[in-house]
């Protein structure tokens, strides 16, 4: 027979340490499942699951107590042990619970020491043991240092009466300034929620009859649909005829006019540039057309973005100069394209997008901001 080589002899030797290992492992593992079996005999209990302690150790939210203690006994009884016990068969540390923890040791001996006071924990050397009947011990005596505390201030402030006498100046000024704070915020919500003149309201400045000056956007977009929606004598539609090329030349200019230091004032719109009238062809042609009603109602859409007043990602206020606001004329066009998405326009194989059915509302109509 020939004897094993060195190299076989080393692999044996490894393999056999490993087998040792591994049974002395076991070993001790049996024997805490022995005595834990042993001293929670004709206990009564319920489940704990490990689901449940596992995330409140992970949970950053709980308290370091709360984590802690839910360690101390997924690590115990929920290895069968009556110790925190590691996959080695040997004790869990305090260290140990620091690292899975992820808290400072000198937190988890604070904890360890008040479990211990309080009865919930006993260390037998460096094992951590929850007791399984805990008997409650007396609270701390972080209650009466504060008692202790507060009787020395009041000594101190009668020796100090002048520093006593600057600090409630001090702490008067912080309430006071807090509550100017806090007054300021809640002026600055109501003005934010009243705040809904469009560009159209601010370009005019022209006073309103009918008392639209005081209405949203949306309001006044409402109030148009509805009066779009009276009956018109013959005379009436003989003698006001909507030119939308026109209108949208003019509304540009306005807005142009209300940021002319901005980029998107930069190029002046003009009715004679091919240019310019290209580009208002193309917003209506992304606007189905020259709809009275579906022009006017995407101005006030531009309004709204301009001042954050519209939902999703108009939801902030996009106005000239500004963060996501137009740095040019070409902008406009995806916000028609947005706001015919939005109101359910269908495009044709040519680009032009059709009208919605009435059953669905435009943009604006389903809020009365």
């Amino acid at each position: 027979m020939t004897p094993p080589s060195g190299k076989d002899s080393q692999a044996r030797a490894a393999e056999a340490t490993a087998s040792l290992s591994s049974a002395q492992i076991r070993q001790r593992r049996a024997q805490a499942s022995v005595e834990y079996e042993s001293a929670t005999k004709n206990l009564q209990f319920t489940k704990a699951f490990h689901s449940q302690n596992e995330a409140i150790m992970r949970d950053k939210l709980a308290i370091n107590g709360q984590r802690f203690m839910a360690w101390l006994m997924r690590r115990s009884w929920g290895e069968y042990a009556l110790f925190a016990i590691g996959v080695d068969g040997w004790p869990l540390l305090q260290e140990d619970a620091a690292h899975e923890l992820g808290l400072d040791k000198r937190v988890i001996s604070s904890l360890a020491n008040y479990y211990e006071k309080r009865g919930y924990l006993v260390r037998d050397g460096r094992k951590l043991i929850p007791v399984i009947d805990p008997a409650l011990g007396p609270v701390p005596e972080k209650v009466s240092r504060r008692r202790e505390f507060a009787a020395f201030v009041e000594e101190w402030r009668v020796a100090h009466s002048a520093d006593f006498q600057e600090l409630e100046v001090a702490r008067s000024t912080v309430s006071r300034i807090r509550k100017v704070i806090l007054s300021d915020y809640k002026k600055s919500r109501e003005q934010a929620k009243k705040a809904a003149a469009s560009l159209l309201e601010i370009a005019r400045q022209a006073p309103d009859p009918a008392g639209s000056q005081s209405l949203t956007p949306f309001q006044e977009d409402q109030r148009r649909h509805q009066k779009l929606q009276q009956p018109k004598t013959k005379s009436e539609k003989e003698v006001k005829q909507f030119d939308a090329h026109s209108y949208l030349f003019g509304e540009i200019a306005r807005m142009q006019k209300a940021y002319p230091k901005s980029a998107f004032a930069s190029d002046p719109i003009e009715a004679d540039k091919p240019e310019h009238q290209a580009l208002v062809r193309t917003i209506l042609k992304r606007l189905g057309g020259e709809n009275e009603e579906y022009v006017m109602g995407y101005v006030v859409w531009v309004a709204a973005a301009f001042k954050g007043l519209g939902g999703g990602s108009m939801a902030r206020e996009r106005a000239p100069g500004r963060v996501g606001g137009p740095k040019s004329l070409g902008l406009l066009v995806n916000w028609a394209e947005d706001y015919a998405r939005v109101a359910g326009f269908q495009p044709d194989d040519d680009g032009m997008a059709k009208p919605p059915r009435k059953e669905k509302p435009l943009p604006g109509e389903e809020s009365d901001l």
